[in-house]
Parts: C-alpha cells; structure tokens; sequence
C-alpha cells in the first residue's frame, strides 16, 4: 500500500458521541454513548437531486454542503463516519459554540476531541436543523486530498435520505426514502446499522458469513479485522506485504495480499487486494465485524443506499 493511500484512509468509524456532558473532566466514550439527533430533517423536492462532486487526488469523493447558511469548504463524503464533523478552522470561522468532550475512535486507536453545535446543515434537498458535529482537525490530510478540508459528512445526513453514488463518474444523487424505486431488474440486500455505520454481509474465500463495514472514506477495496484474520487462518500461505494503515488515533501494522474470492450483499467478486490487520487496538481490531469494504471494490458498481429501511443495492457498472 503506498504512503498516500495510507495516510488519507481516514476514519473507519468516527463512532457515536455523547449527547449529555460527561463527569468534569472526563471525555464520553464513543462506542457507549448515544448522540443527539438533529431537531428536525426536511426533505426539499424542489432542490436539485445532483450534488456538486469533486473527486480528490487520494480518489475521495468531496461534496459541499452548507453550515449555517455559509458555505465553508469541501467536506469528504464518508459512510464510515458515524457521525458528521468540522473541521477545528470552519468551526472557528462559524463561531459554533462548544459542546462536549467526547473520544473518536478510528483505525489507529482513539482520539480525544469534542463537539461543536450548529444550527443548520444542507447538503443538496436535505436539511438539518440544529445538530451536533465532531471537531476534527484536518490540515494533515489537505495537501495529499489536494483541496482544503471543511469536514466529512456522516450518518446524520446519510440517514435522512437515499443517496445513489456512482464512483466513476463521480456522480452523487439524492433521493427521497419515502418515494425512490430501485430501477427494473436491481434488487435490494440488507444494511445494518451498528454504532451509526452501515454493515453489510459477506464471506471471505468460502469461511462463514459476517459483517462487514461499508465504508466510502477509505479507498482500499477489502480491510480484513485482525480477529477474523486470526480466526480463519488467512495468512497461512498466502503471499503477503508488510505496510502500515491508519487515520483517526495513528497508524498500525498491516499485511497487504490478495483475497481469491468475496462474496458482498450476494455478489461474488474475484482477486481483491487486502489488508490483513495485526492491531491489537481500534476500529481494525473490532470483533463484531469482520472487516470492511472501501472504493477499491465499490468503484465497480453503482451503490444506493437507505439507511432508513435498512437497505443497500450494487448495480454492477456498464
């Protein structure tokens, strides 16, 4: 994996926050707390369904939204956020108050930060009101995104509506949840939501079935979790590189190969490059996944994905 890949992959899950002020001095811990939904989100038919997509020079897709009525910068489009963040900068130019202290955590481990309240968050017809955003400092990764960084949009505005994601093109759409129709012929497959990520199912080279993180803000194709690593055996005579791979908390060891089969929401893919993780600690050592799927191997498809109903369709690219 070369060094722009791995410094850029950022966030395998910037997890839940906390809604209610932690004890003096103490920050809230991401994996247990809940966070406060936004007041109120709106669907606005009579905004334009096509985003403004830019994508960066690490392969990211960027989008711009508005915060509080003021458009502050590029904010990196990421399923594998758990929640959506500013950037410390556009925070401080917006002037939005201070929340709590809460700990992110992400491939490399956890990292301390807090929240920053706004009043109002639009990204194409959907809009929020009055929610709560993760501060994240993101000045190391503009020089190699090429464009500066005003945030990363989450699952608060995933939620709110259906957003088809062509990564070719790039193109992103978004569609109302209550009215949007797959087109003839495509088929939904089930989306689980855990701790604000989406999980889908899938199957390493024939061993059993699991979950697997759904993550756009990471450009590897295939992340394989340290305990399913270590569990199905799968770098026992397999040929292997050693790299590092990291984003919120640092780095940690990785090996790179290659996956001879992946089975993902029913549809069987061939010869995946994939990191095999070593970490002890972070989101690459979580049990309850056994991995996660980024742009490397979504890039063939067309994805749209609900995460009201709880459901995710690939259309395979023409």
């Amino acid at each position: 994996m070369g060094l722009l890949a791995r410094i850029t992959t950022i966030a395998l899950c910037l997890a839940t926050a906390a809604a209610a002020a932690p004890p003096a001095g103490a920050a809230a811990d991401s994996d247990d707390a809940e966070v406060s939904p936004p007041k109120s989100v709106t669907f606005v038919s009579t905004e334009s369904a096509e985003l403004e997509v830019v994508r960066a020079a690490t392969g990211h897709l960027l989008v711009k939204p508005t915060v509080n009525g003021q458009d502050v910068g590029w904010f990196i489009f990421d399923t594998g956020a758990g929640m959506t963040c500013i950037d410390r900068k556009a925070a401080e130019k917006l002037n939005l108050p201070e929340g709590h202290a809460i700990t992110a955590t992400g491939t490399g481990g956890d990292h301390q930060t807090r929240t920053r309240q706004a009043e109002s968050l639009r990204l194409g017809p959907v809009f929020l009101a009055d929610l709560p955003l993760l501060e994240l400092d993101l000045r190391s990764l503009e020089l190699f995104m090429g464009k500066p960084l005003a945030g990363v949009i989450g699952f608060e505005v995933f939620k709110a509506a259906v957003f088809e994601v062509d990564f070719e093109a790039p193109s992103i759409k978004v569609h109302d949840s209550a009215t949007y129709a797959l087109p003839a012929g495509q088929d939904w497959a089930d989306l689980t939501l855990h701790r604000r990520r989406p999980f889908v199912t899938g199957q390493i080279e024939g061993h059993e079935p699991g979950l697997f993180l759904l993550d756009i803000g990471a450009n590897s194709a295939l992340t394989v979790n340290s305990p399913a690593v270590d569990r199905f055996k799968l770098l026992e005579g397999r040929e292997t590189k050693s790299g590092m791979f990291g984003g919120v908390g640092g780095m940690k060891k990785v090996a790179t190969g290659t996956v001879q089969k992946l089975t993902i929401c029913g549809i069987e893919c061939a010869d995946v490059s994939a990191n095999f993780s070593r970490a002890a600690e972070g989101a690459t050592a979580d049990e309850h996944s056994q991995g996660s799927i980024g742009v490397g191997l979504l890039k063939q498809f067309v994805m749209v994905v609900n995460y009201r109903e709880g459901r995710i369709a690939l259309m395979r690219r023409r």
